[in-house]
């Protein structure tokens, strides 16, 4: 049996001071169940790309901390609830 090759991305600072984006930065692809329609998996994903961006920039906004990252999730979603 063959291993398979894995890569790990890493969210930690470079040596220049400069921090990479959260891991919830990044785009979601949803998956396709059965009993839900295309528009709603679109419609989720969208949403998430959305709190991603908004809890990116809470994040820069408060000097990029580290261990964060759930703290700026929530509140980014409670944001846009309030914006909706």
């Amino acid at each position: 049996m063959a291993k398979s090759k894995t890569s790990t991305k890493l969210s930690s600072s470079t040596r220049s001071g400069s921090a990479t984006k959260p891991a919830s930065a990044g785009t979601v692809t949803a998956r396709r169940s059965p009993g839900r329609p295309r528009a709603e998996l679109a419609d989720q994903a969208a949403d998430h790309d959305r709190i991603a961006r908004r809890a990116y920039e809470i994040w820069q906004r408060e000097g990029r901390p580290d261990g964060q990252d759930m703290d700026h999730w929530l509140q980014a979603e409670r944001e846009l609830k309030r914006s909706d």
